[in-house]
């Protein structure tokens, strides 16, 4: 949470979590759910993927 509120430019790990309900109306952890790739057979992970928002 803190590299990708840094990232973002939201600065605190609050901030980023703050704006993610304002947003989308999801905690962090709701949000990776519903947008977490399907796991890899092979490997057990996934590239984290981000829907674009207009």
């Amino acid at each position: 949470m803190d590299r990708v509120a840094e990232r973002s430019g939201l600065g605190s790990p609050d901030s980023l979590r703050h704006h993610l309900l304002r947003r989308v109306r999801l905690t962090p952890t709701a949000y990776r759910r519903q947008y977490r790739p399907p796991q890899d057979a092979g490997t057990g992970r996934a590239p984290l993927t981000v829907p674009l928002s207009s």
